[in-house]
């Protein structure tokens, strides 16, 4: 057999600053790096793996793994040690006992090493995670807190309901009561003034309320047959009177196919074209207000129901067209003062469509009115008689 030949100093040079660069990588990277034989013995470690462990190098060499893992863990980090006996990389997170006996949280990688296709050992990298980990519970624990708080708040108000309704209904009633005595002028325009007042007050109450029921969970639906004509109709004898006060037109575009039978919530439908069509008045001084219906077949024993409200109004500025339906956003407070309003409609709109597992969108440009369009899949129904 030839003998091989003999090294050249330049290869021998070449070596060596390989097995240097490799060797100074290893002690002073900044993570824990550290080799194990066949048995799961220390056969090297770095600084960083002493700094995490308490032991220096000269105590670790020839300890196990299994002396530095935290009890709890010995059996699940054993596993992933065969693993990559078997040659297979591995990544967990684990705990080791620092030699002072304190916990350190870890994320472990764990590498074969391999020579000719034998696995010959194990290389590991290790970072203390510790903080991390806990900054993350105390975060998590904090939310938790937060959330409960929120839906202790929101349940609060929600079940304030009675408590805040009969007063004030009192007032109002008995303010209209007032009205009917036989009052001078001044006090008719104070009465009104009440009047006025207390049921902005109770518009503003219920939109609370709504809002709170639904952040607290507490509003159901409630499902009964129902026909989108009549729905609409009703609706629209409310929204007519409120665009004819201001001088609007307002259109109603019903598709002759329109179907006649759904079933729905229809109170939460009548208050979602409620809220739509009081905004859209209130926001239109000039043009027209308009409410559009159809129907589409959608899966077996199911409509689509697509409803639009359009308008001429001011408009809303591209860029909130998505914001204006979070709660308490206004995209004109000074506008929105003007026409007593607090930015709940539209929040309540976009949370009693999520509900109904509907779909809401928003087509706006300042000074181009504003586009609403509505789609609920609803279960079909014979049409409702009488």
């Amino acid at each position: 057999m030839d003998e091989p030949e003999p090294l050249t100093p330049v290869v021998v040079r070449s070596l060596m600053e390989g097995a240097e660069r490799y060797r100074s990588l290893f002690t002073h990277n900044p993570h824990a790096v550290f080799s194990l034989d066949l048995q799961g013995s220390y056969t090297d470690v770095n600084l960083a793996t002493q700094e995490m462990t308490g032991y220096t190098p000269a105590e670790m060499r020839g300890m196990s793994y299994r002396d530095v893992i935290a009890p709890g863990e010995v059996e699940r980090v054993a596993a992933e040690f065969a693993a990559v006996l078997a040659g297979e990389p591995r990544r967990l997170e684990t705990c080791i006992r620092h030699k002072d006996g304190a916990l350190v949280e870890i994320a472990l990688v764990g590498l074969p090493v391999v020579i000719e296709g034998d696995v010959v050992g194990v290389h590991g990298l290790a970072e203390d995670i510790s903080l991390r980990t806990r900054t993350s519970r105390e975060l998590l624990e904090a939310r938790e807190a937060a959330d409960a708080a929120n839906v202790a708040k929101s349940l609060f108000v929600a079940n304030m309901s009675h408590e805040l309704r009969t007063p004030l209904t009192t007032i109002v009633a008995t303010a209209e009561l007032l009205e009917d005595t036989g009052l001078t002028e001044l006090q008719a325009r104070f009465v009104q003034g009440m009047l006025r007042g207390g049921k902005r007050l109770a518009r503003l109450i219920e939109d609370i309320l709504d809002i709170s029921r639904i952040e607290a969970g507490v509003l159901t639906l409630q499902p009964a047959p129902f026909d989108p004509h009549l729905l609409l109709y009703d609706v629209c004898s409310w929204a007519r009177e409120q665009a004819t006060r201001k001088g609007l037109r307002f259109d109603l575009v019903v598709d002759p196919g329109l179907c006649r039978g759904l079933v729905g919530d229809t109170l939460r439908l009548q208050q979602i074209l409620t809220n739509l069509l009081d905004n859209a008045v209130k926001f239109t001084e000039h043009g027209f207000v308009e409410l559009s219906a159809r129907s589409a077949a959608a899966a077996p024993g199911a409509t689509t129901l697509h409803i639009g409200v359009r308008d001429s109004g001011v408009g809303v500025p591209s860029e909130l067209c998505q914001s204006i339906f979070d709660p308490f956003s206004q995209a004109d407070p000074s506008a929105t003062r003007r026409h007593e309003g607090a930015g709940l409609g539209l929040a309540i709109c976009r949370e009693l469509v999520d509900l109904m597992d509907g779909e809401l969108s928003l087509t706006s440009a300042l000074g181009h009115g504003t586009d609403v369009s509505l789609a609920f899949t609803l279960p079909t129904a014979s049409a409702p008689t009488g």
